[in-house]
């Protein structure tokens, strides 16, 4: 196996550098001079990285009854250049779209492609151009994707990198095909106050009692719709039911456990995920946080956490969705070299080949490294069982409520 694709299947697998050195006993610099090519494993270590990655190919696809989706995308550009968004961050043709006069959140042009939709506002609007994607236009954007061999956190990254782009608005979700949580009996358990939660707002819509023809099934909210962060529990076999007109029982899946963020908690959520590449991970770990059902034992008379509530969440990190300014930290100056430095520091390296001139090695000599700068380095070679992992998030081991790695790690 060539050095490169070992980034891939760690990818592909939803891992951090950090996990993999930690579960392998190896140091995270190690990993990473491996996936950079600076370093060959060993054929035996080569061998357990295999077996390693491939354990958890087989336990994803093995495991698929709970998967991860991105569900609506908004992102803002400070252009009116809707062209280059296109080209350049959705990397698709602007002559497939086609436009239409619009009024809608106060821009004036829309430029839509199925139901990816570019929204243009007038010259020098602070608006600039925003990319409007629903839940159908997140499918559609993912066909995109397959086509170009590349995921979600390619797009995001451009966003980033190339537009300057802002998100607005995030939704993402489990798809739960097992039915690990009843809803309805975990709407009975908040009405018996076996819900801690940090919302002021929980409600319970149950639409199999409406006599309007709009069977639904019954759903949990928590929090203000207009609020920067909404969770959304539901009966997705209902919808989906009535939608297609077939059987309850022949749905794939049976419930969705969705959250909704705005604005700041929304471009929180793209920097956490740019740094761990795990949806499934950050979106169980963001609704413990908020949230945890409970269930009375009657042998103890106290109330312990759920059991189902346990299955659904697994292992979960500790996330900062503070506002407060996150400082940079070596991951992610690595990762941000590795997406946006690496064509130009090759191009510098193939220049000095022709001309004998190392560029490169001029500009390390230029600069200067704060004591910040060194401490991060310091604290990034040192062994992963001591380090902070990424930036302060920590894993959570559920069964034992014990926190690796973070400020109690």
């Amino acid at each position: 196996m060539e050095s490169k694709n070992y980034k891939e299947l760690r990818l592909k697998c939803g891992l951090t550098q950090s996990k993999v050195a930690k579960d392998l006993g190896i140091s995270r610099e190690f990993i990473n001079r491996i996936e950079s090519g600076k370093k060959n494993p060993s054929e035996e270590l080569a061998e357990r990285l295999n077996e390693y990655y491939q354990s958890f190919l087989d336990t994803i696809h093995k495991s698929d009854d709970v998967t991860a989706i991105f569900d609506w995308v908004r992102v803002r550009f400070p252009t009116n250049d809707w062209q280059m968004v296109c080209e350049k961050v959705l990397c698709i043709d602007p002559d497939l779209f086609f436009y239409k006069h619009t009024g809608k959140y106060g821009y004036v042009e829309c430029y839509y492609y199925g139901n990816i939709q570019i929204l243009n506002s007038k010259n020098g609007d602070s608006r600039g151009v925003l990319v409007d994607m629903s839940g159908q236009g997140c499918r559609n954007y993912e066909i995109v994707l397959d086509e170009l061999n590349q995921r979600w956190h390619d797009f995001f990254n451009r966003c980033l990198d190339i537009g300057k782009g802002t998100f607005t608005r995030l939704d993402c979700a489990l798809d739960d095909k097992k039915e690990i949580i009843s809803i309805p009996k975990f709407a009975d358990k908040w009405r018996k106050g076996y819900l801690k939660t940090d919302f002021k707002v929980v409600k319970v819509i149950d639409e199999r009692l409406m006599k309007n023809n709009s069977d639904n099934g019954m759903t949990i909210y928590f929090g203000s719709r207009n609020g920067t962060i909404h969770f959304a529990f539901y009966q997705k076999d209902y919808e989906q039911a009535k939608k297609k007109k077939i059987a309850k029982e022949d749905v794939e899946v049976k419930n969705r456990y969705e959250i909704r963020l705005m604005d700041e908690k929304a471009n929180r959520f793209i920097d956490e995920y740019l740094t761990t590449y795990d949806c499934s991970l950050l979106i169980r770990s963001i609704i413990d946080k908020y949230v945890t059902f409970f269930d009375y034992d009657k042998y103890r008379k106290e109330l312990v956490v759920s059991k189902e509530w346990n299955e659904l969440l697994k292992e979960t990190i500790d996330v900062d969705f503070s506002m407060e300014p996150k400082e940079v930290s070596f991951e992610k100056s690595y990762r941000w070299m590795d997406y946006q430095g690496g064509r130009v520091l090759k191009k510098l390296r193939l220049y000095g080949e022709y001309t004998g001139e190392d560029l490169i090695e001029k500009i390390i000599e230029n600069a200067e490294l704060s004591d910040e700068d060194e401490m991060q380095v310091e604290q990034a070679t040192t062994d992963s069982a001591n380090i902070v992992v990424l930036d302060g998030i920590g894993y959570l081991n559920r069964e034992t409520g014990q926190l690796f790695g973070g400020s109690n790690g």
